[in-house]
């Protein structure tokens, strides 16, 4: 781990590497963080503070910065295909794909 700690200092974490289609690697990580809020202990308000200020999903600008936007778009962009096992004896996404995203963040209790 880096000593810059773009969010602070990572006192732990976990991750689980997957391989996609064609063996394209894929690694999920959690990251534990010296001083941050935690669910259950701090105020929500803190929690989602905390978790908006570093993390976004947005797509970046076309007209403000279109390489980076090119480079998202390129490896980033998810189909809303559906497979047998997505739908999985139901007749809606268990994945939920194709639902637009929240506009606010919350913490689910």
């Amino acid at each position: 781990m880096s000593d810059a700690g773009p969010i602070g200092k990572v006192i732990d974490y976990f991750y689980r590497l997957e391989f996609q289609a064609r063996g394209t690697p894929q690694a999920h990580w959690l990251f534990w963080i010296k001083n941050s809020p935690k669910i259950d202990e701090d105020k929500d308000e803190d929690v989602v503070d905390f978790i908006d200020k570093y993390i976004s999903s947005e797509l970046p600008d076309k007209d403000h910065d279109p390489e980076l936007h090119e480079i998202v778009n390129s490896v980033q962009g998810h189909s809303y295909k559906h497979t047998k096992s997505c739908k999985k004896n139901k007749t809606v996404c268990r994945f939920r794909l194709g639902l637009h995203q929240n506009k606010v963040s919350y913490v689910v209790q």
